[in-house]
């Protein structure tokens, strides 16, 4: 067997398919392991997948420090999905002392490479002016590279915006047309917000 023998990519496809339920019984136990052999041969996607497990609890408890030490190892690397999940971590103070200069630090490394989370994080951090002063242009910009994916939470977000802003940047028609376009995708707070505008 290809994973036994040591193959990071077989040790890799065969965590996915415990972690999946694919051919087999879901074993989030044996996910774990072969995520972790995978992890020792620098595969990054395991590394992400093994933090995936111990932050939200997969069959185990949650371990926030185990899921921010994961993280970690693999950062040198790069990966939008590694930088996205430390950000969330170190905004939230989870697993690490909370540190908001690095979670935007981290989250526009990952907004960089196209992580439509770290886009739509990055939105709302400026926006709000969640521990830097508010920056309404970086915002907007940062919403729309999300919306232009196909983002729904950040059409919403730039919807509500566009609504309840009092200055120039008030725009009703352009509001609208974030709800609409995020209630056609299926999203029940948009088509809310929608419903709400035309009483």
């Amino acid at each position: 067997m290809a994973a036994k023998a040591g193959d990071e990519q077989a040790q890799f496809d065969l965590a996915e398919l415990y972690k999946n339920g694919i051919f087999i019984p879901q074993d989030y136990a044996e996910a774990i392991k072969w995520f972790e052999q995978a992890s020792k041969n620098k595969n990054f996607k395991a590394i992400w997948n093994s933090g995936q497990i111990y932050e939200f609890g997969l069959g185990k408890a949650v371990n926030y420090k185990k899921a921010f030490e994961l993280y970690q190892t693999g950062l040198s690397s790069g990966n939008p999905d590694i930088q996205y999940a430390l950000a969330n971590l170190y905004s939230k103070g989870l697993g690490v002392e909370k540190n908001l200069s690095m979670a935007r630090y981290l989250f526009e490394q990952s907004a960089k490479q196209g992580n439509i989370s770290a886009q739509y994080r990055l939105g709302k951090i400026y926006l709000g002016g969640v521990g830097v002063p508010p920056n309404t242009t970086l915002g907007i910009n940062y919403l729309k590279q999300a919306i232009q994916q196909g983002n729904v939470q950040s059409m919403v977000a730039l919807g509500k915006f566009y609504r309840n802003n009092k200055d120039n940047n008030r725009n009703l028609k352009e509001a609208k047309k974030l709800f609409v376009k995020g209630c056609l995708l299926g999203s029940d707070v948009a088509c809310k917000f929608l419903n709400t505008n035309k009483k």
